[in-house]
């Protein structure tokens, strides 16, 4: 490898190193975005997300806005950029099982993106005609009720295979630590049956610190 193609493989892994601590600080924010500054935010205690007529005069909160981009476009980005480091650092020992792993993220970050987009327009078009009588808003309430948590899980079930290519990759070519390829399989396993209920996927928030942390300093460190 010459020197120019060197100085660019490791451009790309200290970007996906920084992706990974973004990814990181995202899972370990996720409880506090939801279940303290939105509610302070907003002014509404839990049980009251429930209820669309007590949420229709706080649906334009940026806070809302917020939750939408950070666990949108940007985990989404992070997601891709991480996926192009590790494939870097794993060069040709597993290519078939790195490339499906990066179409598994892309699969993966566009439902979100989707999720997050779907929900923040359906949130704007909603405050933006106060005009729509009670039935049908809850119907368009109801239906991004279904919708978003769908896509959300659609892009946590399609995580769940990329953690699993990630993981069986660097364990077969020892490429990865052991005790962080066990890490991707802890996380797999809830992401990819999270279609069957969307809570199971809030399951990897801690294993997802811990391997974004590692693979984190994993990247940053020079390739040997």
């Amino acid at each position: 490898m010459n020197l120019q193609n060197q100085n660019d493989v490791t451009t790309v892994q200290k970007w996906g190193s920084i992706a990974s601590f973004v990814q990181a600080v995202i899972f370990l924010i996720a409880p506090v975005i939801y279940f303290v500054f939105i509610p302070a935010a907003t002014g509404l205690a839990g049980p009251d997300f429930l209820d669309p007529f007590k949420l229709r005069p706080v649906l334009a909160n940026p806070a809302f806005d917020l939750g939408d981009f950070v666990f949108g476009p940007l985990w989404a980005a992070s997601l891709v950029i991480v996926l192009m480091a590790l494939y870097e650092h794993l060069e040709s020992a597993a290519p078939r099982r790195m490339r499906l792993a990066i179409i598994a993220s892309c699969l993966s970050a566009a439902l979100f993106v989707g999720a997050s987009t779907v929900q923040t327009v359906g949130r704007h078009y909603i405050s933006s005609h106060p005009e729509l009588d009670a039935v049908i808003y809850e119907s368009i309430f109801r239906s991004l009720s279904m919708v978003v948590p769908g896509l959300t899980s659609g892009g946590r079930h399609f995580l769940g295979w990329t953690l699993l290519l990630l993981g069986s990759a660097g364990w077969t070519t020892r490429k990865l630590p052991r005790t962080l390829c066990i890490f991707y399989f802890v996380g797999a396993l809830p992401a990819l049956f999270a279609y069957l209920n969307p809570g199971i996927g809030e399951i990897i928030l801690l294993p997802g610190v811990i391997w974004n942390v590692w693979q984190g300093i994993l990247l940053w460190r020079p390739k040997d």
